[in-house]
């Protein structure tokens, strides 16, 4: 159990419920991605709310996942081809531009949502 023993309960008119539940954010889904009673006791307590979106989190996992892997199939056909005496200055050149624009699109993937 979560330790929550003490239950609550108040009225609202429908305007105010309205207004509350919509300043919950909803997810892809079209569902808000947190319960009413989360956001409530967020908003009055002094710690910041985070809202977390799992849907968007796991593909955000499976997306850097899938990029890493990527990489390190760079890094490997780099090494081979570093063995065979294949590249040149402006092959790391070329390859390091890339990876710098993929650090870019990882930073703003990963980001928490605002």
């Amino acid at each position: 159990m979560s330790g929550k023993t003490k239950m609550v309960s108040f009225r609202l008119t429908e305007k105010e419920y309205k207004e509350i539940s919509g300043r919950i954010p909803i997810g892809d889904s079209g569902k808000p991605i947190m319960k009413f009673s989360t956001f409530i006791r967020g908003a009055i307590s002094e710690k910041r709310l985070v809202a977390v979106d799992r849907e968007v989190e796991q593909y955000k996992v499976h997306a850097a996942s899938k990029i890493g892997n990527n990489v390190n199939q760079i890094a490997k056909c780099l090494n081979e081809d570093n063995l065979n005496d294949l590249i040149t200055p402006a092959t790391y050149d070329g390859v390091l531009d890339n990876l710098e624009e993929i650090k870019k699109e990882l930073k703003e993937l990963l980001a928490p949502l605002r």
